[in-house]
């Protein structure tokens, strides 16, 4: 494998590093305690730590606080919810700082570029060695989510690297058949996950590169799409939408999206069908029935929203172990509301703001559609997940590239006030020439 001539060639150590560290993060939700020894590590041998992921995730530390004293004033929730909490916010600027560190101040599109190709192609590689292993087309798609896996979002940004890479600043590989065998096993690991998350990645990936191409900006983009997830966070907005989906008639739309809006729940098989949706409308009673402190700041760390009934969730469904209370919802947004109440929940989607680069059209394009695709992809997740509690790999992946890329690109904005052309080396001429040519 052949990465292209790139004048900033830091080596493959760092890449190699980072990799690992893609890795470990997706596959073992317990690799933050690695994070922490890697900080550590960092300070004892040089006395510094390098804060650039706790500058883009200072809006988290602002909700640990609100949230601290919201929940402290409570005193009603146990001390296990207050700390799980807790520790699963600091988990997010722990990722963002190591990740940051681990890529530096000046590593190269290509090394960045050759981390998530051997990252995205290790990890569908265990993928797929799990699904064949477990039966693979025989699994259901919830046997394949809970014994399987989701799927690895590393390796759509793989795929997207190996087909659009050329063309984004000298990232480029010498073999057009190793490149595509490559890509027909990262595809085929995305297909076989059935994740429809997946695949509307891969699908933005496409038209991020026509994006970049005609030079709109991003700011303006992003705007729109935090606006909308925070919009649809509301219930009485979901609500109406199922409302107008229904009235269509078409069962299909109704399924697909009944797992997301609010219907009426009378039964234990429309809460099953919706279950998400349920948990939103539960939240948000949870929310409108509080105080006026809460109002503003939330119930805090550790704060539950009671279901009403019994429900049992997920993977635990094989243990029969069943829910009348859970401390997080599937829309982000509603949990935001009863944790951190109407400020926190602005701060809350802000975190994707600082999270993003909205500068101007950087340099190196490569960085730019990492950025913007690990951003959508988190916009998504707020909505549709856990959001900032979500202990998925798809989280916290996304958040590794999303800091990394960002610290990269903060990066390389003040190099160009010094520069507008690197100190040795060749440049790539015409860049979004070739890339609106690709």
């Amino acid at each position: 494998m052949s990465f292209g001539s790139d004048n900033e060639d830091d080596g493959i150590g760092r890449a190699v590093l980072l990799a690992a560290w893609l890795v470990a993060i997706s596959l073992d939700k317990y690799a933050v305690f690695l994070g922490a020894v890697i900080i550590a590590w960092q300070i004892l041998k040089t006395g510094k730590l390098q804060l650039s992921g706790l500058y883009v995730t200072r809006p988290v530390l602002l909700l640990i606080i609100i949230g601290a004293i919201s929940g402290g004033f409570e005193l009603r929730f146990t001390f296990w919810d207050y700390m799980r909490d807790a520790i699963l916010l600091l988990r997010v600027p722990l990722i963002a700082i190591v990740s940051a560190l681990i890529v530096g101040n000046q590593m190269s599109e290509r090394n960045f570029a050759r981390a998530i190709v051997m990252a995205g192609t290790f990890l569908a590689a265990v993928y797929l060695i799990r699904y064949m292993g477990m039966g693979g087309d025989e699994l259901t798609r919830r046997a394949l989510q809970t014994g399987v896996g989701r799927g690895y979002v590393l390796a759509v940004f793989a795929i997207f690297t190996l087909l659009f890479g050329p063309n984004l600043r000298c990232v480029s590989f010498t073999s057009i058949l190793f490149k595509t065998g490559l890509s027909a096993m990262l595809m085929y690991s995305v297909v076989a996950s059935t994740s429809r998350t997946l695949l509307l990645l891969l699908a933005y990936f496409f038209v991020a590169k026509v994006w970049i191409a005609l030079r709109a900006p991003f700011g303006f983009l992003l705007s729109i799409v935090v606006g909308v997830v925070a919009i649809l966070s509301f219930p009485p907005v979901l609500e109406g939408i199922g409302r107008f989906v229904d009235s269509l008639g078409n069962p299909q739309l109704s399924s697909f999206i009944g797992e997301l809006v609010a219907s009426d729940f009378g039964s234990f098989s429309q809460i099953n069908d919706a279950y998400r949706a349920f948990e939103a409308s539960r939240g948000w009673e949870t929310f409108i029935n509080g105080s006026s402190w809460s109002y503003l700041f939330g119930q805090g760390l550790g704060a539950r929203v009671d279901l009403g009934v019994s429900v049992v969730l997920g993977a635990q469904s094989a243990n029969l172990t069943s829910y009348t209370t859970v401390p997080f919802g599937h829309v982000a947004g509603v949990t935001a509301l009863v944790k951190f109440g109407v400020i926190g929940f602005l701060i809350y989607f802000w975190t994707l703001f600082t999270l993003s680069w909205l500068g101007p059209t950087s340099r190196k394009p490569f960085f730019s559609v990492i950025n913007h695709g690990s951003i959508i992809l988190l916009a998504h997740i707020f909505l549709t997940f856990q959001g900032l509690f979500s202990t998925l790999n798809l989280f916290t992946a996304t958040l590794a590239l999303a800091s990394a890329s960002t610290t990269l690109l903060h990066a390389d904005a003040k190099q160009s006030k010094l520069a507008t052309e690197p100190a040795t080396g060749q440049p790539c001429k015409n860049t979004t020439k070739a890339l609106s040519h690709a």
